[in-house]
């Protein structure tokens, strides 16, 4: 998909004067190589919670297990919402 049909997400955006929105705009998309690899980093710790969380072994371990894995959730839960700030 080419930038033109994506959008930056507007909570990036708040606050900017037009000028700093468009100066923005340009840091954004020519930014992919770095964008990239932190959006392969905070994916592979999504995966890992998951994993982490599935895992009986922790299952075990874990004398508070429920609390576990409500952190889990919550953990998971912002890691989404910093993957949808990335191109």
């Amino acid at each position: 998909m080419a930038n033109e049909e994506k959008k930056i997400p507007a909570r990036l955006l708040k606050g900017m004067s037009e000028e700093e929105k468009e100066d923005f705009e340009k840091s954004y998309w020519a930014s992919s190589h770095v964008t990239d690899k932190i959006t392969e980093v905070v994916e592979s710790m999504l995966k890992e919670s998951y994993q982490s969380s599935e895992k009986l072994d922790n299952y075990e371990k874990k004398t508070a297990w429920s609390e576990y894995q409500a952190d889990q959730i919550g953990f998971r839960r912002g890691i989404k919402k910093v993957l949808q700030l990335l191109p």
